[in-house]
């Protein structure tokens, strides 16, 4: 018998023997099994590529959808100003308003108060320096645009930032032509894209030549002259094919303002403002490397 004091060994516990491993236990009923972390396989992350491929994808579409909502929406605005645009029909006949003008015995011209007309004078036949002195002055890049120059309307608005206030002007002289032929002066929104969409309708349908032949032989030219014909009789006593530089770049002067600049109200005035027409031929002449 086991002495007192002594510690009777337990019949249930067994030794563990060397090199071998516990049992696992069975999972519990009703109780789901531990995974086994060390053997659990990780995840594969998706890529990022793919999270940048479908925000791409929503976006294009989105973007299509508003670029079709805005297609359609200026559409209609467009089909809405078409249809109050004026009568183009009688884009070459003249509205003449009335001037008495005096002759002497033989039917030669004296002096002729009122507006002044004169026949139509092709661009062909005007003297270079006449063209050159208008579109320098009005139009630079006349032969480079389709009515519209976004080029120099951001020149325009970039100068009268700058200067703070409007002093220089991005219309075309497609769009002045548009504006003095079918408009009225008002300064609207709808005007303006009036404007625009018969600058368009004119270089799609005529020339540059036929365009510029029309401006020049329909825009005022202050004291009742209508047309280059007329301002070279009015101011000159010649016809406008035989102007000579200095005198066509009066002529082009008359444009900006017409009653300001006439050589009629302020000889020195004109002058200078001829002087300012000549300096920008030059530089206009500069800047296409020498052409005019």
């Amino acid at each position: 018998m086991p002495g007192r004091g002594t510690k009777k060994p337990s019949t249930t516990a067994r030794p563990r023997r060397r090199g071998t491993t516990a049992r696992k236990r069975p999972p519990t009923i009703g109780r789901p099994a531990r995974p086994n972390t060390g053997n659990r396989r990780r995840r594969k992350r998706k890529p990022a590529a793919g999270k940048w491929r479908r925000a791409f994808g929503q976006m294009f579409y989105w973007g299509m959808v508003a670029s079709l909502w805005i297609g359609l929406i200026s559409g209609a605005g467009l089909l809405l100003l078409a249809s109050n645009l004026p009568d183009t029909s009688s884009l070459w006949e003249v509205e003449r308003q009335p001037s008495i003008t005096y002759v002497d015995i033989k039917g030669r011209q004296i002096a002729v108060r009122g507006a002044a007309y004169a026949p139509p004078v092709h661009v062909d036949e005007l003297p270079p320096h006449l063209v050159d002195a208008v579109l320098a002055i009005e139009d630079r890049r006349f032969y480079h645009h389709f009515g519209v120059d976004p080029i120099g309307l951001a020149r325009a608005m970039f100068t009268n930032v700058r200067r703070g206030g409007v002093v220089q002007g991005g219309s075309t002289l497609t769009q002045q032509l548009a504006k003095n032929l079918f408009l009225t002066n008002d300064r609207t929104y709808k005007r303006k894209a009036q404007e625009v969409l018969l600058a368009f309708w004119l270089e799609s349908r005529f020339s540059k030549k036929e365009i510029l032949s029309l401006y020049l032989n329909r825009v005022y030219f202050g004291r009742g002259a209508w047309g280059v014909e007329a301002a070279a009789q009015r101011y000159f006593g010649k016809p406008a094919t035989e102007l000579n530089l200095g005198e066509s770049a009066m002529i082009a002067g008359l444009l900006k303002a017409p009653n300001r600049y006439s050589p009629t109200a302020d000889l020195a005035r004109a002058e200078r403002r001829a002087t300012v027409v000549l300096d920008v031929m030059v530089k206009s002449k500069k800047d296409h490397g020498g052409r005019a």
